[in-house]
């Protein structure tokens, strides 16, 4: 048992670094049923972790080339990043539609021409209509120059 955890714990690192995992390998390895349902739960983690975006590495290279270039995102003016995670970046930017201050969070993984990255342009028109006290307001979401963005009201404090 100690070597099947161990196994699993590599999974998951390799997952977390963007690594390859050899799913064919691990599924002929005989396993009990409780190692073989967590690997098929983290081979669908694995799946997941790939349609939102490219590995570590891309992403910090991808990162750096886009800090330098990124004055404005369609409407909005960029003024600083206030903020990373692993898929993209919030940035304080300037709506001088609405003549006010919103945080504009940018995925860091390019849409292809074919896609318009609708699933998260849906989710932003969803939570575009929740309104509660402790729920930032969300403005608006758009795909523009193959770039997935969501602006929703500006919070001055401490990063979540």
């Amino acid at each position: 048992m100690k070597h099947e955890s161990d196994d699993i714990v590599h999974v998951i690192r390799a997952i977390a670094s963007g690594a390859f995992v050899d799913w064919d390998s691990l599924a002929a390895t005989p396993a009990d049923a409780s190692v073989a349902s967590v690997l098929s739960e983290l081979k669908v983690i694995s799946q997941i972790a790939g349609v939102h975006g490219s590995s570590r590495a891309d992403a910090v290279a991808a990162d750096e080339e886009s800090d330098e270039q990124l004055q404005s995102w369609g409407p909005l003016t960029v003024l600083e990043r206030v903020g990373r995670g692993s898929y993209g970046d919030v940035y304080r930017a300037w709506d001088s539609r609405l003549d006010r201050d919103v945080a504009l969070k940018l995925l860091r993984r390019l849409v292809p021409p074919s896609q318009s990255g609708s699933t998260v342009i849906e989710e932003g028109r969803l939570l575009a209509r929740v309104r509660h006290p402790n729920i930032v307001t969300v403005y608006g979401a758009d795909c523009l120059d193959g770039r997935v963005g969501v602006w929703m009201e500006f919070i001055d404090g401490r990063t979540l």
